[in-house]
């Protein structure tokens, strides 16, 4: 089920929200970590759950990341 979400500017970084049917769905909190990588020219979002790598397979978005502000 595809939404649309703004961006929004917090300092450096933008930040997208997710809705509550989502984060119910996936037990999601204030404070829960998520994985974010890059993939196919698409932000992927995952929840971090025991025994999960944060890492990315590829690569991809470690390189996107480099000589950026850890905002």
């Amino acid at each position: 089920m595809p939404l649309t979400r703004t961006l929004n500017k917090v300092g450096n970084s933008l930040k997208v929200t997710i809705p509550s049917q989502f984060a119910e769905y996936l037990d999601l909190i204030e404070g829960s970590k998520v994985s974010i990588a890059l993939k196919n020219n698409k932000i992927v979002f995952a929840p971090v759950t025991a025994g999960r790598q944060t890492n990315t397979e590829t690569g991809e978005a470690q390189t996107a990341m480099e000589g950026c502000g850890n905002d």
